[in-house]
């Protein structure tokens, strides 16, 4: 099996769950487009296919198998309204093209589908196109009138028919200069996405990266870079990264319940270890006979570890506790010794302050009151049941 393609092994909030969502989300919008763009019947009027219906609906069927991808219960109607949608939003920026040119501006849409709809322009355009009047024309009948009453020398009917034929010409004339500038809007596009070479995806992730605060911007570009070069190893899975989110956000937090009130031994955490471990493996397809490191079965997997959480979760409610002055019990049930007589032989059990005090002394309580020097202890405290593996 292949590896996972998470950068750090930090848990994955909600917030990321949907951004990741959203991402797949728009890769499929931009294959449905794409495989919009292959059946012309569904867009252009002038085909002869544009009026077979059942060669209509056969399309429609191939694009709700796309769409099912994020809506499985969708239908061809919820096909319809979806080219319906994206034919709407690609008017309403036609619109704001024209209405920048007028106003000698430039607008360039933000949309990643408009790129991909380029295909509509000019059937949305034939749509736009006003179709001859087969009505008689209102000077026609003034004219005429105008002969009857013995006015006709105040009207040429030659010279009115010459007059709505230049208005006619005029008006097409400035019907074909407006698709001629938005004409040279889209091919300015067109040449901007041939020059830089990039998809329509790629197009969507650097919108993205944009909007992110410079810090995120940093995390997401290093994960980007190891997913490409995990997928040059050819170590990539589909199911890796969603076998890591559920590790991390619903086993590993049912395995550590409770943790933070354990007296930690080794033998304790090694079984955690081994449990976490054969979890792993089975995540990856490999058992023990294939013989790889437990190193490497964790550079695959990019879970995080069972040892370093309870050691963290430890060392946190240890400060919580420590720093409380509201006389709770949890601070009185700490300090209280029992005194119930004699003390079995042998070596007495391991105690919950135990691992705290070889880290910040007998008086850890008085430490832990300043909280940067308890946090920056904290890192020590996780060394000491991590560093052995």
């Amino acid at each position: 099996m292949s590896d996972n393609v998470f950068s750090d092994d930090r848990s994955v909030s909600p917030s990321s769950i949907n951004d990741i969502k959203a991402n797949c989300n728009n890769i499929v919008l931009i294959k449905f487009i794409e495989t919009f763009e292959t059946f012309p019947e569904l867009w252009d009027v002038t085909r002869i296919e544009y009026r077979n219906k059942d060669s209509r609906n056969d399309a429609l069927d191939q694009l709700l198998t796309i769409q099912k991808q994020w809506n499985p219960n969708a239908t061809r109607d919820d096909v319809r309204k979806k080219i319906n949608s994206l034919r709407s939003n690609f008017r309403k920026e036609l619109k704001k093209i024209e209405a920048s040119k007028r106003l000698g501006k430039k607008y360039y849409p933000k949309s990643t589908t408009f790129k991909a709809l380029r295909f509509l322009y000019n059937a949305e355009k034939k749509n736009e196109d006003p179709k001859p009047s087969t009505r008689p024309q209102k000077v026609s009948t003034e004219t005429s009138s105008t002969t009857a009453t013995g006015f006709s020398y105040l009207v040429n009917p030659e010279d009115v028919q010459h007059t709505s034929r230049l208005k006619h010409e005029n008006c097409m004339s400035d019907n074909q200069s407006g698709m001629n500038e938005m004409a040279c809007v889209l091919s300015e596009y067109k040449r901007e996405s041939q020059t830089s070479s990039l998809e329509p995806i790629t197009i969507v992730w650097t919108q993205k990266l944009r909007c992110l605060d410079p810090t995120q911007r940093l995390y997401a570009e290093k994960a980007i870079n190891d997913i490409l070069f995990e997928a040059q190893l050819n170590n990539l899975n589909r199911d890796s990264c969603l076998k890591t989110i559920v590790f991390d956000q619903c086993v590993l937090p049912v395995m550590t319940y409770g943790a933070e009130t354990w007296s930690l031994t080794v033998g304790l955490l090694e079984r955690l270890k081994v449990t976490q471990r054969a979890m792993e493996r089975a995540m990856l397809g490999v058992s023990l006979r294939d013989r790889i490191r437990n190193t490497e079965i964790r550079r695959r997997t990019k879970v995080t570890d069972i040892a370093g959480k309870i050691c963290k979760l430890k060392w946190q409610w240890a400060g919580h506790i420590a720093q409380r002055t509201d006389n709770r019990w949890g601070r009185k049930v700490l300090e209280w010794r029992p005194r119930t007589g004699r003390r079995s032989v042998g070596r007495p059990p391991t105690r919950w302050t135990d691992d705290i005090v070889r880290v910040a002394g007998n008086r850890w309580m008085q430490v832990a009151s300043c909280r940067s020097l308890w946090r920056s202890k904290g890192e020590a405290f996780v060394q000491q049941w991590t560093s052995s593996g």
